[in-house]
């Protein structure tokens, strides 16, 4: 192993963004924040023993085995943190980039040794009185189970004390509680936060307000991926029911609208022959004296007003506009202060820009966009 193996610069180049090759049988000394299965982070440290050079690893201020320190070195290497960020945790149980709600409930059991357990999560206990591990996470010395609650044992795994606890009455369990009232309670305590960050000056506190925000974005995800699972359901009924009614009921409407086409057209026609007979019987009286002029007679009928078949609901015969643009530039310009125009102007605009287009008459002003 050299010597640069045994120092902290490939974390210290890592916290630059120049990560390096990452053996997996040969971590590299410095601070790492590791992401647990359950997502929890704990804070690691890795370093090699001045006297003998053995790989030497803590995970949350706890010694683990060399094995164990190898197996989690390719993960946590992913995220190196500062010492001060690593030190930080190992006193606070916090991380200081992280926003403060998203503390969890297990936070005690990081703590130092000898801190006392206030734990109340019903699921992490089991159900029907079924004795679980604590979350199957560390505990510390003198740990004390929450009341209705028992130690059935202690034991240790992967260097790490753990306890595993029973209800001591099985008929007084905690109330189930429904999934959207999971959601709505963690989501206010997450949205009670927000407020935190109105102005963002520095880059801590950005920090800070992007740990919230990607915790609701989390949650968001989840609660909208349970919520398409349970109306999901539904979409298929109603898609099945939609496919086996909708046809007959388009084929229905498709023949009355043709024959409604052909209605239109008959009056459309009654009521062009009505207008030239009424231009003829006019430019006819014009042309006598008006000592011989008679009333005009107007032989075809006027349009109707309703036509009623023998049966059924009658239909209400009126009129509609049909425009036609002729002039595009004068149309543009009556309706050129239109927000709906408008809306769409810049609608194009963006994307014509987006593809890398010109355009005449618009200012670009670049602007950060979070994803």
């Amino acid at each position: 192993m050299t010597d640069i193996d045994r120092s902290f610069d490939w974390h210290d180049a890592a916290l630059k963004g120049e990560r390096g090759p990452i053996d997996a049988n040969d971590p590299k000394a410095g601070f790492y924040r590791n992401q647990r299965k359950d997502k929890t982070a704990e804070a690691a440290a890795f370093w090699y023993d001045s006297n003998d050079g053995a790989l030497r690893c803590q995970i949350n201020g706890r010694d683990i085995d060399h094995d164990r320190a190898v197996e989690i070195w390719p993960y946590a290497s992913k995220r190196p943190i500062s010492a001060d960020t690593y030190w930080h945790f190992i006193e606070h149980g916090t991380w200081p980039d992280e926003h403060v709600s998203l503390k969890r409930q297990d936070a005690a059991l990081r703590a130092h040794a000898g801190a006392t357990l206030n734990w109340s999560h019903p699921k992490e206990f089991g159900e029907n009185g079924h004795a679980t591990p604590v979350g199957d996470r560390p505990i510390p010395r003198g740990y004390i189970p929450p009341d209705g609650y028992e130690v059935v044992r202690q034991f240790e795994r992967d260097g790490h004390q753990m306890a595993e606890i029973k209800p001591t009455r099985t008929h007084n369990l905690p109330p189930e509680v429904s999934p959207l009232e999971t959601y709505r309670k963690d989501i206010d305590i997450l949205l009670a936060g927000v407020s935190d960050y109105a102005a963002i000056n520095d880059d801590v506190m950005s920090a800070k307000a992007q740990s919230l925000r990607s915790k609701l974005t989390e949650i968001a995800g989840k609660a909208d991926r349970d919520r398409k699972a349970l109306v999901q359901p539904h979409i298929d009924a109603q898609r099945q029911v939609n496919g086996e009614w909708n046809p007959l009921v388009e084929s229905a409407k498709g023949g009355a609208n043709a024959i409604r086409s052909q209605l239109e057209r008959w009056e459309d026609a009654k009521r062009e022959i009505a207008r030239k007979a009424a231009e003829k019987a006019a430019s006819e009286l014009d042309a006598e004296p008006s000592f011989l002029r008679d009333a005009p007679v107007n032989p075809t009928p006027a349009p109707s007003a309703q036509i009623r078949g023998g049966s059924g609901r009658a239909a209400h015969v009126g009129t509609k506009n049909l425009v036609t643009i002729v002039d595009q530039d004068a149309v543009y310009r009556h309706f050129r202060m239109a927000p709906a125009l408008i809306e769409v102007l810049q609608v194009l605009a963006k994307a014509a820009v987006d593809a890398n287009i010109d355009v005449p008459g618009i200012t670009v002003e670049k602007k950060s966009a979070i994803k």
